[in-house]
């Protein structure tokens, strides 16, 4: 029987094991819309995309999954942006730029000459996304009813680029990337203390008695 207490580290780990094994493939098949998580999720799957609810109070938005990148972007609302077609209006920031000098801003490529933390984004299809990072909410529920609200990092895209082959671009709100990355959500939310220690408290009643 697993014992009662777990090394954090060993959870954070299992959690993106877990987490990249549900949404490696996901973007290949038509599901209904449910979570996919035992314990809590802040994903879920909706016709072979996914749902992220952002924001205070939380908005929801559909993303098209990328395991091959890092940095999960939504279409930004502000003058003069350049976006696609989507469900739901663009991500409106407010006053939660990321500063060029946040740890994080140096896992993105490119050169920053603002105080802001720009980005540049190329898929192997030759559709791009171009804009700033941003720090918002995003909601995790439990399965117990709970829910936190972690702020995380994304971007915020204002000028959006389709191929050149003729495909249409995905009708969605963004991209979720769930690569490894410092950027990425997965990544942010196994540093996160608000998330480990949820995720703790959840494994210790879980492993204490794992058929509950």
């Amino acid at each position: 029987m697993i014992g009662k207490w777990v090394p954090s580290w060993v959870l954070s780990v299992w959690y993106i094991m877990l987490l990249c094994r549900y949404f490696h493939n996901c973007s290949a098949f038509t599901l209904p819309m449910k979570e996919q998580s035992y314990f809590g999720t802040m994903v879920f799957l909706l016709d072979g995309n996914v749902v992220l609810n952002v924001g205070q109070p939380p908005r929801p938005y559909f993303l098209d999954v990328d395991t091959g990148s890092d940095l999960t972007w939504l279409q930004c609302d502000i003058p003069g942006a350049k976006n696609l077609p989507a469900p739901h209006h663009p991500y409106k920031p407010n006053n939660n730029l990321v500063n060029r000098n946040d740890p994080i801003c140096a896992s993105i490529q490119g050169t920053t000459p603002t105080d802001q933390c720009d980005y540049e984004i190329e898929y192997a299809d030759h559709c791009s996304s171009y804009g700033v990072l941003v720090r918002d909410a995003l909601q995790v529920k439990y399965t117990n009813g709970t829910s936190i609200a972690p702020p995380l990092v994304f971007g915020c895209g204002y000028d959006q680029k389709v191929s050149q082959s003729g495909r249409p671009p995905p009708y969605t709100d963004g991209i979720i990337g769930l690569g490894n990355g410092k950027s990425s959500i997965l990544s942010q939310m196994r540093f996160n203390p608000e998330c480990s220690r949820s995720l703790f408290k959840w494994a210790r009643r879980r492993f204490s008695n794992p058929w509950k």
